[in-house]
Parts: structure tokens; C-alpha cells; sequence
């Protein structure tokens, strides 16, 4: 009953948090202490699945809004533990890589997990749309919002049965502008 109350809660605030616009704080977010509190959080479920985290953070500060960070890789860590479908699967390894691009930084979450087909990509980041059987089609509308708060992009790249890899863009604080300009 807990798992399906946390659930139900997790599917409310996400529809909440779809509805009603967010005005980001964005500030320098330490990602190694971040994922910490993600391992620290969702471990109960790495364990179900037999799945691991791989971080690698080349860069290791990303200046963005921390609550709406978190729950957009949380969104993107579930996906992947849910993407792990077949029994006999070896690889059950999400991997989480942050690096500096142009103007700002990347980080990218990607699994080996189940992948998506050609429609399931079209419509991924669509509200309300879901291949899965208990998904309500939040998760990745909810990173996509995210990433327009912050004036980041995301991008998705899936095969079907080879898993899939999703990275977001965060950029650079712009510097203020001078009086008078």
C-alpha cells in the first residue's frame, strides 16, 4: 500500500507540475552531491531490478533550478529501471554522464534497456503518452518542460531492444546586463 500511495503521489504533483507554470531559481547545483541524494532515494528500486548506476561527471556543477534537476533525472533514472524488461537481460547498467558543450552543460542518462519504436519517439515527450502498462506519460513531458523553463534543449535517441539515451542542455548563466545598454 506505501508503494502505490508514493505512486499515486508521484503522479499527482507530476500533473500538477505540468499544469501550472514554474518560475526557475536556477543556481550552481553540485551534481556529484545530487546524485547522491538520487542513489540515496531510489536504491530500493536499482535493487528490484538488479540494475546499477555509472556516473561519470566530467563537469561537475550545472547551474539550474536543483527541484526541477532532480525530478527530471528522476523521471529519466525511472524510465530506465522500467526499461529492463526482459528477465534474461545482462546489462541492467543506467549510466549518468555530465560534460561541458558549447555555452553550458550536458548531461545524459541512457540505458540498454528496452528502447523505443519509431512512433514511440514522435510522441515520447508528448503528454499523457505511454507504451507502458502502468505509465500515465508524465516522466518525459515533464523533462521536456524542464528544459524550456531553463532555455536548455533535450534530445532522445532510441533503438527498439537496444535502450535509449536522453540528454539534457543546460546553459550558462547569462551575465547581467550593464546599466544603461
Amino acid at each position: 500500500m506505501v508503494l502505490e500511495s508514493d505512486r499515486l503521489n508521484r503522479v499527482i504533483t507530476d500533473l500538477l507540475d505540468l499544469a501550472r507554470p514554474k518560475q526557475v531559481e536556477p543556481k550552481m547545483v553540485d551534481l556529484a552531491e545530487l546524485v547522491g541524494e538520487l542513489k540515496n532515494l531510489i536504491s530500493f528500486d536499482f535493487e528490484e531490478v538488479g540494475a546499477s548506476l555509472d556516473c561519470e561527471l566530467e563537469t561537475r556543477s550545472v547551474f539550474a533550478d536543483e527541484d526541477s534537476l532532480k525530478r527530471a533525472l528522476l523521471n529519466l533514472i525511472i524510465n530506465s529501471l522500467e526499461s529492463f524488461t526482459d528477465d534474461k537481460q545482462q546489462n541492467r547498467v543506467i549510466g549518468l554522464f555530465s560534460h561541458t558543450g558549447d555555452n553550458g552543460v550536458w548531461i545524459t542518462v541512457k540505458d540498454e534497456g528496452c528502447g523505443m519504436s519509431e512512433k514511440e519517439k514522435k510522441q515520447a515527450f508528448e503528454p499523457f503518452f505511454t507504451a507502458k502498462p502502468k505509465g500515465t506519460g508524465l516522466g518525459l513531458a515533464l523533462v521536456h518542460k524542464t528544459m524550456r523553463e531553463h532555455d536548455g534543449k533535450v534530445s532522445l535517441d532510441s533503438v527498439s531492444g537496444k535502450g535509449t539515451t536522453i540528454s539534457m542542455f543546460f546553459p550558462n548563466p547569462r551575465p547581467a546586463l550593464q546599466r544603461g545598454q
